[in-house]
């Protein structure tokens, strides 16, 4: 008798959760992993995981994920020994490129701001453009982080409130995370 309860309970626990990944599906977005060395790596949360691509963009690894939302491309782009300062809130070039590989035209930067994520200073833009005929709003973020810079971009149809605010809350998910155990160079 005591068993059946224990195996209810579970069920209820487990449909509870199924139920809620359903209809809270934002809860449970993974953390992808953009760069891991012997003391710590970057993280970003989305929707679906990005997937690393084989290629290199002009010197840039990139991962990639099409979510329900929105389309998110992520860059790593190694800016060498010298020290960079983030005052400056044009944004990148990488995010231009990043705009016509994607064959966005009739771009327009709408705003720069100069936020805070996990202790680090990350200038966000958002721009509006069109693709194929079709009105899409782009929210991008640069990071500085060890000499490296981190171009995340993510494409969404024009007006999508919904789209904007995850592609916000997926900027500001960015993780430094210490690492504890030895890692393999990727």
């Amino acid at each position: 008798m005591k068993c059946t309860r224990i195996f209810i309970f579970a069920c209820l626990l487990w449909g509870l959760a199924c139920i809620k990944h359903v209809f809270f599906p934002e809860v449970f977005w993974p953390s992808s992993c953009l760069a891991v060395n012997d003391t710590k790596q970057i993280e970003i949360s989305v929707p679906q995981e990005l997937q690393a691509s084989l290629q290199e963009d002009e010197g840039c690894r990139f991962w990639q994920a099409k979510c329900d939302r929105f389309f998110v491309d992520a860059h790593l782009q190694p800016l060498g020994d010298k020290p960079v300062e983030l005052t400056d809130p044009t944004p990148p070039e990488r995010v231009y490129k990043t705009l016509a590989r994607y064959k966005v035209k009739d771009v327009v930067l709408k705003d720069a701001q100069l936020i805070w994520v996990d202790d680090y200073p990350v200038w966000k833009y958002e721009f509006s453009g069109q693709k194929d005929g079709k009105a899409y709003d782009m929210v991008a973020a640069s990071y500085l982080i060890s000499h490296n810079r981190y171009i995340v971009t993510y494409f969404y149809h024009a007006g999508s409130e919904t789209a904007r605010d995850d592609a916000l809350r997926s900027i500001k998910s960015l993780q430094d995370s210490k690492r504890t155990e030895k890692v393999e160079a990727q």
